[in-house]
């Protein structure tokens, strides 16, 4: 059984002469403050769909678009039973952990989708997004219900790259390539803007695990994201993970999975630990 982390991501705009930052959005999710991460937006966006201004066709439609292979599904749904929940849509997922998957790729996949959809409900003035639940059907068909689910502090209408896709690709393989990792693959998800799936290879984990968050930094920018999202996955020369991190920064959410033979040398931020 894997600890894996979950990240907060707390969208803020900075005040006038850096006197102070103030949090504008809605919080929930599951990581504490000490595990959050704090940028300045660039709030010119508006995630558009095709047809009705429904929130029935804004899922329907950005599942159909965004592009991966592990959201089987997603409906209005009921908010869990806990006292104080923000009122809006639930969001209730189906999705399909593949021979091979960490539990955290078809849970970002979720996360892309709900970001998307968070800012289409926002574009039309439709109900607001105040939850995710997310139930994953493992490779041997057994359905974990509730896998994970949240909604961080966000702002609808920020604003990722719009490069094509041929030109993300390459900038990323020279990335990879200039920390010293070998691509195996790359790829693009679009539930609006792009969202790359990069999966590495490295002859010296240790080396990967120490120099991750410089690497993430420069794959994926910080002060704003490069991306509205990113899973990135380094596996050593046996193919077994080194570490493994997520963003879906339009839902404000993320993941991360440590291999606990580098845990005492990452340079990623390693609190609240949950188990799956």
């Amino acid at each position: 059984m894997r600890l894996k982390t979950a990240l907060t991501f707390a969208l803020a705009l900075v005040v006038i002469l850096g006197v102070g930052v103030g949090t504008i959005g809605r919080s929930s999710g599951r990581a504490g403050n000490d595990n959050r991460t704090s940028y300045t937006p660039v709030l010119t966006h508006q995630t558009v769909v095709a047809g009705a201004h429904t929130p029935e066709n804004v899922i329907a439609a950005i599942i159909h678009r965004y592009g991966g292979t592990r959201v089987a599904g997603a409906a209005i749904g009921s908010a869990p039973a806990i006292p104080g929940i923000r009122p809006g849509l639930w969001l209730r997922f189906s999705v399909d952990q593949l021979a091979g998957d960490d539990i955290l790729r078809p849970e970002w996949e979720a996360n892309l989708v709900s970001g998307a959809i968070s800012d289409a409900l926002a574009t039309y003035h439709l109900a607001p997004l105040a939850g995710t639940r997310i139930d994953v059907t493992r490779p041997d068909g057994q359905v974990q219900e509730d896998a994970s689910g949240g909604v961080g502090d966000i702002l609808s209408g920020q604003s990722f790259s719009s490069e094509s896709d041929s030109a993300i690709v390459a900038r990323l393989r020279s990335e990879l390539a200039s920390a010293g990792l070998a691509a195996v693959s790359i790829d693009l998800l679009h539930a609006d803007q792009p969202a790359p799936v990069v999966i590495a290879k490295t002859d010296s984990p240790a080396v990967a695990a120490a120099d991750a968050r410089q690497t993430i930094r420069a794959l994926f920018g910080a002060d704003p994201p490069y991306y509205e999202g990113y899973y990135f996955e380094v596996m050593d020369s046996s193919g077994d993970p080194v570490f493994i991190q997520t963003a879906a920064f339009r839902l404000g959410v993320g993941g991360q999975w440590v291999n606990p033979s580098y845990a005492g040398v990452t340079s990623l931020i390693q609190t609240a630990h949950h188990t799956f």
